[in-house]
């Protein structure tokens, strides 16, 4: 078996006599395996251990990860869509947001682009308070996604206040 690059489909680790995605992936972290952007949709994961496993960029799309421990992992960059999460730990773990739009915010303008909309917070704030619809149709799950994405930059940039955000690092 193998793991590939999710990007190149170079190999990443392979291991001819192992038969299961799970034990491979075991046996890549105990020999130290750089598995950062590692393709492993729709492996089933369940009850790995995977406690502080570097896995940023990687594909874990479809992946079963119930019950696993993820705790301290790195996922950041990690596509997560449609994992099975249930019961997993992911204690100390960076995990992405992902939703069906990007949340970007211009500090120069402070204005807030979602998708290809651009408004000040003011009128996102407006907007999430009325029934407008964009591309994506209220209350559906991407829909809660797109709002709780909007609510995390929004508080982020409240935190950090106007002045900080302009100041150069």
């Amino acid at each position: 078996m193998k793991i590939p690059n999710r990007f190149n489909n170079s190999i990443i680790f392979e291991d001819d006599s192992i038969d299961n995605m799970k034990e491979l992936l075991l046996k890549a972290i105990e020999r130290g395996a750089d598995l950062r952007r590692a393709d492993l949709r729709r492996a089933n994961l369940r009850d790995a251990d995977l406690r502080g496993a570097d896995l940023y960029g990687a594909d874990l799309s479809c992946a079963n990860l119930r019950d696993a421990n993820l705790s301290g992992a790195d996922l950041s960059g990690t596509n997560l869509r449609d994992a099975n999460l249930y019961g997993a730990d992911l204690k100390n773990s960076f995990i992405p947001i992902f939703c069906k739009h990007s949340v970007l915010f211009n500090p120069i303008s402070k204005d807030i682009k979602i998708g290809s909309k651009t408004k000040s917070i003011s009128k996102w704030d407006e907007w999430f308070s009325g029934d407008a619809i964009f591309e994506t149709e209220r209350g559906t799950k991407e829909f809660i996604m797109i709002e709780a994405q909007y609510r995390a930059v929004k508080a982020y940039i409240e935190f950090m206040g106007d002045t900080k955000i302009n100041e150069p690092s």
